[in-house]
């Protein structure tokens, strides 16, 4: 339980991180620009909340990340969208709005995507096959 601690963005060579099914709450500190070797990140069924952070995305070896079950607000960050090495991004039950990008889409291999459980707005990128229902909070 508690807070995920800022002191992990001194790992710089991990290379998973399974905190799944806990208590954590909090936001993600922004110390994980110091996860550069990070290759799945895996935080669902937590009380985590907050914004996902923009430096999320632009750690250049991610692969999988799933933030869903748990309390992230506003937008998507662009640059998590826009990473082509993520193959797996589960967002889904929390509390994100907004649009998602059609950045999401510009990859050459398919994302597996989970986003329901959200306030997101249409349009949806064309290479979204299903959204589930949606309440669109602006």
């Amino acid at each position: 339980s508690g807070s995920i601690p800022a002191s992990l963005g001194n790992l710089h060579r991990l290379q998973t991180l399974k905190l799944h099914n806990n208590q954590l709450s909090g936001s993600l500190p922004l110390t994980i620009n110091g996860w550069e070797a990070l290759e799945e990140l895996d935080l669902t069924n937590n009380q985590i909340a907050g914004f996902i952070p923009f430096e999320l995305g632009e750690l250049t070896n991610l692969k999988s990340v799933n933030l869903s079950f748990n309390y992230f607000s506003g937008e998507v960050p662009l640059s998590l969208v826009q990473n082509e090495k993520i193959d797996v991004l589960y967002l889904h039950v929390n509390q994100l709005s907004g649009n998602i990008s059609n950045a999401i889409c510009n990859g050459e291999e398919a994302i597996k995507l989970l986003i329901y459980g959200n306030s997101f707005c249409p349009p949806f990128p064309d290479c979204i096959k299903y959204i589930g229902k949606q309440i669109c909070e602006k």
